[in-house]
């Protein structure tokens, strides 16, 4: 496990997922937006796909739909995933071990982040597409 911690280290991946997700991923101004709850919550922990348990309970956070609701007001956007991520949760009457990413991109890849880091457990280094999507069918 390796933690994130430093505010350079996070916009220098901001801007790889940027140009990796060749514009799709969601919008630049959401993963920049949570750069800051990152930082408050003492960095992002990242584990490789082999250091998750077998038994441990996960869950993708990301973000889904127009791209101009999450970029009119990014702070209020990116508490979204975050309540999301709770109700899932204590709806399904588990606690998450980990996070998941569903694609690479600015918003996206920025969102579980955020929500690992929030709520204190690691993300899985990865991204489960490889690659910004089109579209996500619900």
């Amino acid at each position: 496990m390796r933690t994130i911690q430093n505010r350079q280290d996070l916009e220098d991946i901001l801007n790889g997922t940027c140009i990796l997700g060749s514009g799709g991923g969601g919008p630049y101004s959401v993963g920049n937006a949570l750069i800051e709850p990152i930082m408050k919550a003492g960095g992002v922990k990242l584990i490789e796909p082999s250091e998750a348990g077998d038994a441990d309970h996960m869950a993708v956070a990301a973000g889904v739909g127009s791209p101009e609701a999450a970029t009119s007001d990014p702070g209020a956007f990116a508490k979204i995933p975050v309540i999301a991520f709770d109700a899932l949760a204590k709806m399904r009457g588990v606690t998450f071990d980990n996070v998941l990413s569903v694609e690479i991109g600015a918003g996206n890849s920025f969102v579980p982040m955020a929500v690992a880091a929030t709520q204190g457990i690691p993300m899985i280094d990865g991204s489960g597409a490889g690659r910004a999507v089109p579209s996500l069918t619900m």
